[in-house]
């Protein structure tokens, strides 16, 4: 029945989908940031969580060595 639905949905949909759910993964990973470091600033909070999404290697890469600490 779920790959029916995602059959139904077409290529626009499906790709909304996809779009959502990465959203909604950010939005966790960055409240669980928020709670392991209530102190920290949004900006703090804003890299760490690109670092826990990207990994360390790839988001040193793409933002350099700057730390959330």
């Amino acid at each position: 029945m779920y790959i029916a639905a995602l059959r139904n949905l077409g290529p626009a949909g499906r790709a909304k989908l996809v779009v959502e759910l990465s959203r909604r993964a950010r939005e966790l990973a960055e409240q669980g940031v928020r709670l392991r470091h209530p102190d920290w600033t949004p900006e703090q909070i804003k890299r760490e969580t690109i670092r826990l999404i990207l990994g360390p290697e790839l988001a040193r890469e793409v933002y350099g060595q700057h730390r959330p600490l």
